[in-house]
């Protein structure tokens, strides 16, 4: 079996999409692959993903975060000589080991393999508040360093259409293939109407119609604009709506809540809350494909989504789904009216997405990234 070192700038107990991607990921790949993971160290890091046969090489990170990110500390020695033990580099970030890895794969000539999880050029100026010309600089530097990897690379994974052609607006000229996430159909799944009742009567909210969203609380993710259009619709429905929020973040970002929303925190259950929701709402200002989403999708649940990265190549309006506009309060307080007072249309959109999302599934994905690894 070949060398395979998967670089990542995020690892657990970190709880987002690209961290569940390499859970679902690593334990279909490590029967194929001596693998080796380049990760940070994490105080928390009693972690581990698989079987128990991966070899995890741990970056110390700083005392600091950036937003919700602390940056790992530039370890040269540790990652060089996990590049010059690999015969496959796996990118799946650009921070420091991120790139970091890449240059030293492209020192040794290892072949590199990149999987766009996000987009660093957009991410970080959505994410953290910088003036304007601050950001377009940030944008234009990152977008300069960032070709000159990825052009060496032997294959950019991506996870649509839409993303492979915005890549290729941009410059980035290597071979890409497209590589669709996957879905555990046999935890993301419709919920009956008893447990629907369940997972209501355990959040005490079974009276209630239940607006949801499940992901990290960043500023990116612009939950206020969500929060302020649950106050308004409480206000003038007058009618018993709540708001749930399935994940967690930096207490400055969730200081914009008041007592009438509930936040669970990390979970490792997210698919026992969606079966509390009613709609779930996807407000973004930035996203690639948004995990999250396609999961609440194949639970059943109508989607009120911003059209942010490659949402719209899964996410149809009227027919799987609704759009608003970013930023827009009283656009989604009209979408989410549209569904409180339509059910016939929420009966429909919830139908339509489980239909979109049912062929996917993680075994195809890592085959697909197998396939490529293959023509090293």
């Amino acid at each position: 079996m070949k060398n395979l070192l998967i670089a990542s700038d995020r690892f657990l107990p970190e709880k987002n999409g690209l961290v569940r991607f390499l859970e679902e990921i690593i334990p279909l790949m490590e029967n194929r692959y001596n693998i080796s993971l380049l990760v940070p160290h994490r105080k928390e890091n009693g972690f581990k993903i698989g079987n128990g046969n991966v070899n995890t090489i741990k970056i110390p990170s700083f005392n600091f975060k950036i937003a919700d990110y602390a940056p790992t500390k530039p370890k040269l020695n540790l990652i060089k000589n996990a590049i010059k033990s690999a015969e496959i580099v796996w990118i799946n970030s650009c921070g420091a080991i991120g790139l970091l890895s890449m240059h030293y794969a492209k020192k040794y000539k290892k072949p590199i393999y990149i999987y766009t999880h996000c987009q660093e050029w957009d991410l970080v100026t959505q994410s953290i508040k910088v003036p304007e010309y601050i950001g377009k600089l940030y944008r234009r530097i990152t977008l300069h360093a960032l070709r000159r990897y990825y052009n060496s690379s032997a294959a950019i994974l991506v996870p649509s259409m839409k993303i492979k052609e915005r890549l290729s607006e941009l410059g980035f000229n290597s071979k890409k293939v497209i590589v669709p996430l996957g879905i555990d159909s046999n935890r993301f799944r419709p919920a009956s109407g008893k447990e629907k009742l369940s997972a209501k009567r355990k959040l005490k909210l079974e009276k209630k119609y239940v607006i949801g969203y499940t992901g990290r609380i960043a500023l990116e993710k612009d939950l206020h604009t969500l929060y302020k259009a649950f106050r308004k619709l409480k206000k003038e429905l007058k009618r018993e709506i709540a708001l749930l929020i399935v994940g967690d973040g930096p207490e400055k970002y969730k200081k914009i809540f008041n007592n009438d929303v509930i936040i669970t925190g990390n979970v490792d259950n997210v698919e026992d809350y969606l079966k509390a929701m009613d709609v779930f709402v996807l407000p973004s200002l930035t996203e690639t494909s948004s995990l999250a989403t396609m999961e609440a999708m194949a639970c059943g649940l109508p989607i009120i989504a911003t059209d942010v990265g490659s949402v719209s190549s899964y996410l149809k309006e009227n027919h799987n789904g609704l759009f608003f506009q970013r930023k827009n309060v009283e656009d989604l307080v009209s979408k989410l009216c549209n569904l409180i007072f339509n059910q016939d249309l929420s009966k429909s959109l919830s139908l339509n997405a489980q239909e979109t999302i049912k062929y996917l599934n993680w075994t195809t994905t890592a085959d697909l990234i197998d396939e490529q690894f293959k023509n090293s």
